[in-house]
């Protein structure tokens, strides 16, 4: 991983949980959710800019004016961004932000059920990717049957 890409900590990820769901915004992503959407807008071809990916953290079209005024909120999705690129750039693998389910008595759930803690970082990742769809090289384009990797 680059030296300059400081790795972001679990406090900090509880830090940018806890801000997020301060907004009380319907629309805003938790962070399960914009991780896996962070690591799909890494892997874009096209390889969009912070500032066209961040409002769609926190509005469903993407306006800008729904980011909010909260510079440390800001500061830890770019640090997040930034150490998921790296990550992927230097082929290290990645460590997901998954939350783990609880049950009622606020256990953690180990058995079979206990793989849909992966489902929010799944469907964020699954938004990422089709945010742009029809740019040239997309991924949504090499998945297609007529796409790069079709028939």
């Amino acid at each position: 991983m680059d030296n300059d890409a400081k790795l972001i900590d679990s406090a900090e990820i509880e830090e940018l949980q806890d801000r997020i769901e301060a907004l009380e915004s319907d629309q805003a992503m938790d962070a399960g959710v914009l991780d896996g959407y962070l690591t799909a807008q890494a892997l874009n071809p096209l390889k969009p800019e912070d500032d066209d990916v961040l409002p769609f953290i926190f509005s469903d079209s993407g306006d800008p004016a729904a980011l909010p005024n909260d510079d440390r909120l800001l500061e830890l999705l770019k640090l997040r961004a930034r150490e998921i690129r790296s990550a992927l750039n230097a082929g290290a693998g990645l460590d997901p932000v998954i939350f783990p389910l609880v049950d009622e008595n606020d256990e953690e759930i180990l058995d079979g059920d206990g793989i849909e803690a992966v489902v929010p970082w799944c469907a964020g990742f699954m938004m990422g990717v089709q945010q742009w769809p029809d740019g040239p090289g997309s991924a949504a384009a090499h998945c297609s049957p007529h796409g790069g990797r079709g028939r």
